[in-house]
């Protein structure tokens, strides 16, 4: 018999003139048998089973004892009543039944493709699938219950851990998708920028974004506001949605320079002119000519830095510290750095525009209703009147509202003081008006009594005092209504 064998799987060749040529042939077709699609019932055997059956196959264990000794780490076949070992080669596959894993020969020893002995390192792979098939969309796919992720602890690891996930550009999208049935319902990450953002969705089609935290200043904005929560004051716009009109303007509403319309807004340098409509629970204000502004108050632009503004609506506008100056432009815009505790002015040109919102930093929120009450009070700090809201200030509009005083005598002159709703930016400026009459004076007894000077009005009260003696009975009521007027 020839010497001969394969150079892998060791099968014995046969020879030229070879008598019993059928013996090395069927040698190798066992050895063939025994090998291709390797299958043995256990690992780590070390003692020869009892009983074994043709076919069986185990690999020898590190402590072979019996007709094992001496053949550690090879396969062992059993066939015919005898034992046959093989020795293993770097690459060789088995399938260990007892485990249902897959093992490989590294040359030295069998390891796993996981678990304890497992191979420590598999390197490029292009699809993985755990319990699912992987494909080209998801590469790396896992269909399980549980997973876990371990720091390694000392002395071989730091006991940290932590995931480093990256992304190319800014533009680009780096997040966790949450999904139900394989619909998306929440996402977390750089969505489509830097700033950390939270967005949710009912249908896996429509999102909103609910939170976002700017990577500059690690402000955090709520876009959608926060259920429960009280109205603040992140718009710096006072009467942003216009809903406040203390004066009554209505129709179309023509401005000299420098007049106040809506509470807060007054004509820019040309004068204004516009209209106003019902927009949902705001009015929609359109300009037809020259501008519409308000200045806002140095006390509310405490932080200085970049704002953001916004409105809806088509008319462009401009942002300006000190002298008008800058071009207008559709929003958002984005001012550069602006001076802290400075008066700052948002004009609009023609258009439309309603929902203003002004406020520090980069990013745009959700407009920021606050409640009606509370938008009247932030208004009386520049404009406040004795009239009931809905009347227009006017003479002769009747005695609703109007402050009024009994003469502790007849023929004595009189006077009140006016406590003011708010304390106003400054000591105001006011007007005062006859509830009965046409006439700027007081109603004395149903008399026109001439208003006196407004002593020493005060950003708390102004007295109002009746300018002759009048001719009047006790008891008679004399009243008054009057306006106050701070406004920038």
């Amino acid at each position: 018999m020839t010497s001969e064998t394969t150079p892998v799987l060791g099968l014995q060749l046969t020879a030229a003139g070879q008598a019993m040529k059928h013996v090395t042939v069927n040698e190798a077709l066992l050895r063939l048998d025994a090998l291709v699609h390797l299958a043995v019932k256990e690992r780590s055997r070390n003692t020869p089973p009892l009983s074994p059956v043709a076919g069986d196959r185990y690999l020898v264990g590190a402590a072979p004892t019996g007709t094992f000794a001496g053949h550690t780490g090879a396969v062992a076949s059993f066939d015919a009543g005898i034992w046959t070992f093989m020795t293993p080669g770097a690459g060789w596959r088995a399938y260990i039944a007892a485990e249902s894993v897959m093992l490989v020969f590294d040359g030295t020893n069998w390891v796993g493709f996981s678990g304890a002995g497992s191979i420590t390192e598999l390197q490029s792979l292009t699809l993985l699938g755990l319990g699912t098939t992987a494909d080209a969309i998801n590469p790396l796919s896992i269909k399980a219950n549980n997973a876990l992720f371990s720091a390694a602890s000392t002395p071989s690891g730091t006991g940290d851990l932590r995931f480093k996930l990256n992304k190319d550009t800014t533009a680009n999208t780096l997040s966790q998708l949450y999904q139900t049935g394989y619909s998306g319902r929440a996402e977390t990450g750089l969505i489509g920028n830097d700033r950390y953002g939270v967005k949710v969705s009912a249908d896996g089609a429509a999102w909103k974004t609910a939170l976002e935290v700017d990577g500059a200043t690690g402000v955090v904005s709520l876009p959608q506001g926060v259920l429960g929560a009280p109205a603040g004051f992140r718009n710096r716009i006072i009467n942003g949605a216009f809903g406040v009109n203390q004066r009554g303007v209505s129709g179309t509403v023509t401005l000299a320079s420098g007049a106040i319309g809506h509470d807060r807004w007054k004509a820019g340098a040309a004068g204004c002119t516009y209209t106003f409509s019902t927009s949902g629970t705001d009015k929609l204000i359109t300009i037809s000519a020259g501008t519409l502004l308000q200045v806002i108050e140095d006390l509310h632009v405490p932080e200085g830095g970049v704002y953001r503004l916004g409105w809806s609506g088509n008319a462009n506008a401009r942002v300006y510290q000190g002298s008008p100056s800058g071009s207008y432009a559709s929003g958002p815009l984005q001012t550069g750095t602006l001076t802290a505790a400075t008066h700052t002015t948002v004009e609009f040109s023609t258009g439309s525009v309603t929902r203003v919102q002004f406020e520090p930093g980069t990013i745009a929120t959700v407009f920021e209703r606050r409640n009606f009450s509370q938008e009247v009070i932030f208004c009386q700090r520049y404009f406040c009147k004795t009239f009931p809201y809905a009347v227009a200030p006017a003479q002769n509009a009747g005695y609703p509202g109007s402050l009024y005083t009994y003469p502790a005598g007849a023929n004595t002159a009189f006077g009140l003081s006016w406590r003011l709703p708010v304390q106003m930016r400054v000591a105001p400026t006011c007007i005062g008006y006859n509830p009965v009459s046409t006439n700027a004076n007081w109603s004395a007894g149903g008399a026109a009594i001439f208003f006196g000077a407004l002593l020493n009005p005060t950003c708390d009260s102004v007295p109002l005092l009746c300018a002759t003696t009048p001719t009047i009975a006790v008891g008679s009521i004399s009243a008054a209504h009057a306006t106050a007027d701070a406004e920038l």
